[in-house]
């Protein structure tokens, strides 16, 4: 949509739709869906055939109207999102598929321009494992990785087609897995593993999997899109990828053909088993003094700039291995998020997350207010992506040497606490404290950060936290970032709705569940290699009796929303499994969700989403109840996975104004480049405006740099060399 589009389709849809989305012009759809202007109550990716609930068509968030920026002391902005029209929007599933289907009239359209951009932000590669699954959430794992083999891509398909409403299958033939996807009165094979499509013999139609696997793959052979000629090289894949089988006439080796993993007699298709996942969505807050630059590039090659992955055959946290490691495949770039809070009496207590018996010495840094007395200080890092490390520059005045200080983080909003680091025995006015961390880190998208401090009774001044700097590196997809074209390029800059984030997803496996959960009840789990990946993690030890997993999590203001669900198993009938929450901690359950389905198929995707909260709420309890009627444990009632977010109330419900700085090199006639920039301000949301971009061909990506209005940024608005390159869109 153009920005005058955008505008209107917010005005319009501010007051709620009379009719159903299926009534409502098109146009109000397509922006309802692409602007998430209304979030459903909840979300299913659960039966075959069973129309998904409208989770095309809303989000998980709600978008505010039109609105001005603000320029005070402490404003904040939440649930940024940045997009270009030269990518897909990923800050949720909803937005996903919009941005690539909402401007194709067909089914089949919409399915090729979902073919098409998985092709681009993704590769075929061992896949990227954490909590000893495949990662199949889309939004998860193009924002962050990309990395996927033929299961991890079909099942991401699976999510995709489910969100466009379309029936969708999940195929395994012999030594691949495909997905098909029905329009037209047929199911069609989608091959996204090796970026290719194969049709019948009219040359159009996409072939169903059983057309392509007939006569020993003939089609595949003689009907691939993407070949190079018939029984040829496949032309987009990410290895030489032959069709038929080729004899090396040197030695007589045989580079086997794609056709042999086409075999009909070995097609099985998986109707109990999707191995998909969703729930996930982008969260980009900025507060003061926070800036997050994505490059378009990596940063560095050592382990603290990657994050490692479970192995496949044998997924275990403690031995992960690095994907790619040569990048040959240009996906992996970093992030750098940067945060140095204030400490001066007027400021610090907007920057830190929460304090205990903490003041401002009046000198610019912190001490415990009573000596004698434990005082703590938590500031809170959200920082978008996948975090890969983390280093921690503190600096303190010890001057008593009975003063302690430590710092701790945390992974699960405060839940549990690893201690990382002790202030040094030295004593004097400025005691620098440096702490790296990796492992504690890894693959986590926000980390609280402890630190406390005690001092003697008499002395508080003794120990004092005189400067602080937190800088959070993070993995990124580097084909998801928001790209520039040579021409004209259009920005889109837009808010979700203006609330605060906690997000909580417990691994199931062993005894990790126990480091997350609030309560349980009756629990086993598979082990840390999860060797039935078709079947429940987590599960009724005892199979007659009801089992729980009990979660808390606890905001630091007023909780305005919250999501919960997961991804479900349930097998035989009279098995079943609740949503349960609690606001008054545990004293009123109320059930928002029952799956009591036995159908195909048996791993079901479910969300729920509560707006109803009582005044002053800032604790919720969540509760999975399973019952079970399977006396069989390999099919028991039970949870794949679960993911709580709760969002909360900001400080001030007016965003702060945001800089937005795009940075990359021009290409010219001779292949010579030339650096350029563009800074903009953003005073009112949403806006779009215009960058363009000169050369010879489409330009280098450099950075994408996100900040509150800083005066200190020296970097000029507008072109930083005054010189707009005009030029059209490029098609």
């Amino acid at each position: 949509a153009t920005a005058a589009e955008w505008v209107q389709a917010i005005n319009a849809l501010a007051t709620p739709l009379e009719s159903s989305p299926e009534d409502a012009p098109a146009s109000a759809v397509q922006s309802r869906g692409m602007l998430a202007l209304a979030a459903p109550d909840s979300f299913s990716l659960s039966r075959a055939g069973a129309p998904a609930e409208q989770q095309g068509a809303g989000s998980l968030l709600d978008a505010p109207p039109a609105m001005p920026a603000s320029s005070a002391p402490g404003a904040a902005t939440f649930n940024l999102q940045v997009a270009t029209d030269s990518s897909p929007d990923l800050t949720d599933l909803p937005r996903f598929v919009s941005s690539m289907t909402s401007r194709w009239a067909t089914s089949q359209e919409k399915v090729w321009a979902l073919f098409y951009w998985s092709h681009i932000l993704k590769r075929q590669t061992v896949p990227m494992v954490l909590h000893g699954f495949e990662l199949t959430d889309p939004i998860r794992n193009f924002a962050d990785y990309g990395f996927t083999m033929c299961s991890t891509v079909t099942g991401i398909n699976q999510s995709l087609y489910e969100a466009l409403g379309l029936r969708h299958q999940y195929w395994d033939i012999c030594n691949h897995t495909v997905s098909a996807v029905e329009y037209d009165g047929s199911f069609h094979m989608v091959d996204s593993s090796m970026s290719n499509l194969v049709t019948r013999d009219d040359g159009v139609t996409l072939a169903t999997v059983q057309e392509a696997a007939a006569e020993s793959a003939r089609l595949v052979r003689e009907r691939s899109l993407y070949s190079s000629s018939p029984g040829g090289f496949l032309t987009g894949s990410d290895t030489n990828r032959p069709l038929a089988d080729i004899i090396n006439p040197t030695d007589g080796s045989v580079l086997g053909g794609l056709t042999a993993a086409f075999c009909s007699s070995g097609l099985k298709y998986r109707d109990y088993y999707y191995n998909w996942d969703a729930g996930h969505r982008y969260v980009l807050n900025l507060r003061e003094d926070e800036t997050y630059t994505r490059y378009y590039k990596q940063l560095g090659t050592t382990p603290e700039y990657w994050v490692g992955s479970e192995k496949i055959a044998s997924p275990n946290p403690a031995q992960t291995v690095e994907i790619d490691s040569p990048n040959k495949f240009g996906l992996r770039g970093n992030g750098r998020w940067t945060f140095s809070p204030q400490l001066t009496p007027d400021n610090w207590a907007r920057a830190a997350y929460s304090s205990t018996n903490t003041v401002a010495d009046g000198t610019g840094g912190l001490r415990p207010g009573v000596g004698g007395m434990p005082s703590e200080v938590v500031y809170k890092v959200q920082a978008a992506n996948a975090i890969t490390s983390q280093t921690l520059d503190a600096t303190f005045s010890r001057m008593d040497p009975l003063a302690q200080a430590t710092i701790s983080v945390s992974v699960n909003e405060g839940i549990t606490w690893t201690v990382v680091g002790s202030l040094p025995a030295t004593v004097g006015p400025s005691v620098p404290f440096t702490v790296r961390l990796r492992a504690e880190v890894s693959a986590a998208y926000d980390v609280l950060i402890r630190i406390q401090m005690s001092a003697d009774t008499a002395t508080p001044e003794g120990i004092v936290l005189t400067g602080l700097t937190i800088t959070t590196l993070t993995q990124v997809n580097i084909k998801a970032l928001p790209a520039l074209k040579v021409g004209r390029n259009e920005v889109f800059v837009t808010l979700g709705d203006q609330s605060d984030t906690m997000v909580l997803w417990p691994d199931l496996r062993a005894d990790l569940w126990k480091k997350d959960v609030h309560a349980f009840s009756n629990i086993a789990s598979q082990p840390i290699s999860v060797p039935r990946k078709y079947t429940a993690v987590a599960y009724p030890a005892v199979l007659t009796q009801d089992a729980s997993l009990t979660y808390r999590l606890e905001a630091p203001t007023d909780i305005t929303r919250v999501v919960y669900g997961g991804r479900l198993h349930n097998y035989k009938t009279g098995s079943y499994i609740d949503f349960l929450h609690s606001f008054d901690g545990g004293a009123t359950w109320i059930r928002s969700y029952r799956l009591s389905d036995v159908s195909k198929p048996y791993d079901v995707i479910h969300y729920e989403t509560l707006t109803d909260i009582p005044p002053g709420v800032r604790s919720v309890l969540f509760k999975y109840l399973m019952h079970n009627t399977n006396g069989d444990s390999t099919r028991a009632t039970g949870l794949y996975s679960a993911r709580m977010e709760v969002n909360h109330r900001p400080p001030s419900d007016t965003p702060a104004a945001v800089d937005v700085t795009l940075r990359w090199n021009e290409v010219r006639a001779d292949r010579t480049t030339i650096a350029r920039s563009h800074r903009q301000r953003v005073s009112a949301f949403p806006v779009s405006y215009v960058v363009n971009v000169g050369g010879a061909d489409h330009p280098v990506m450099e950075s994408m740099t996100v900040s509150l209005e800083q005066a200190a940024d020296a970097t000029p608005f507008g072109y930083a060399d005054g010189i707009d390159a005009g030029g059209s869109k490029y098609l």
